[in-house]
């Protein structure tokens, strides 16, 4: 035999045996299968950005077949939510460290935009020049829905959208570092829906809350931007009027929402009627705090209610 040819067990031509083509054509038909059946969508590219392959979870996400996709920048996804800045930040992250992660939204072939959270990795050559990309993300669209869901309803009413307890507080220290600063004065408005017991018990508590929900939208379309309106629990809400320029305005308010509430409320074809009483405290005449204001708010309130028994 002359030069590499032997029989060790296997007939060799050159430097590889049959037995070792055979192992790496069995290895490389392994990786493919982990590739193409791979959970997670995966891309690789060469170092121009063209597809070179995609595998069956990619197809799914983005409703590409690969026929349309191979061959393509991935451009063909964009969303058009980034500024090219984003992209080009991007890049220069991965020619200088070889690595990105992040959050990307995309457009599926139906037009439906998704977020995903991806990370692209930059494949070098012995010379030290980047050769391929590859990528592996995950569609994070309902995930991220749900984490901004819980993040809504942990400063808002679930039943009403409006602001509750802990983000009307922080709208109060707002308004009271701003009025420290420029020495203004605000106030809050305490609003108590009289009748709204016997509602509960005569319809219902469904119609009850459809009740609160056609009061809370009522309120909102009264007020002016700036205004929060803000609803702390049952039938209470509170409003924080800023910038004042008297105490009177802050009672001609009072009697505004008392009249706004006098036409009734259709709820389920039914006619329901149920009126207002409202109390005033001013910042920081009666109070430098919330639990300050809300306090004198409330006793303004039952004193109010008193007068008209």
């Amino acid at each position: 035999m002359k030069g590499d040819q032997k029989w060790p067990g296997g007939f060799e031509t050159g430097r590889k045996s049959i037995s070792t083509i055979r192992q790496d054509e069995e290895l490389l038909y392994l990786v493919a299968i982990a590739f193409e059946t791979a959970p997670n969508p995966l891309l690789l590219t060469n170092a121009n950005g063209t597809v070179l392959l995609v595998n069956q979870a990619f197809c799914e996400v983005t409703g590409f077949s690969k026929e349309e996709i191979v061959g393509k920048n991935p451009r063909l996804l964009s969303s058009g939510r980034h500024h090219p800045h984003f992209y080009q930040r991007m890049w220069d992250k991965l020619t200088k460290e070889g690595e990105f992660q992040g959050e990307i939204w995309n457009r599926r072939k139906t037009g439906e935009l998704f977020l995903e959270y991806i990370s692209i990795r930059a494949v070098r050559g012995e010379n030290g020049d980047i050769q391929y990309y590859t990528a592996a993300f995950s569609d994070i669209t309902e995930q991220k829905k749900h984490q901004e869901k819980i993040k809504y309803y942990a400063y808002h009413d679930y039943l009403t959208g409006l602001p509750n307890r802990l983000l009307f507080q922080q709208k109060v220290e707002e308004q009271i570092r701003v009025a420290q600063k420029e020495h203004t004065f605000f106030a809050l408005l305490f609003l108590d829906l009289n009748g709204f017991k016997h509602v509960n018990d005569t319809f219902g508590h469904d119609v009850g809350d459809q009740l609160i929900q056609a009061v809370a939208k009522r309120l909102q379309g009264h007020f002016q931007e700036g205004v929060t309106v803000s609803r702390m629990a049952g039938d209470e809400f509170n409003i924080l009027l800023p910038n004042l320029s008297s105490k009177r305005e802050a009672e001609k308010v009072a009697d505004d929402l008392i009249r706004l509430l006098e036409s009734p409320f259709i709820i389920d074809q039914t006619e329901i009627a149920v009126s207002g009483s409202t109390g005033i405290s001013i910042y920081p005449d009666d109070g430098g705090d919330l639990k300050a204001l809300l306090k004198r708010a409330d006793f303004s309130m039952y004193q109010e209610k008193g007068k008209r028994k």
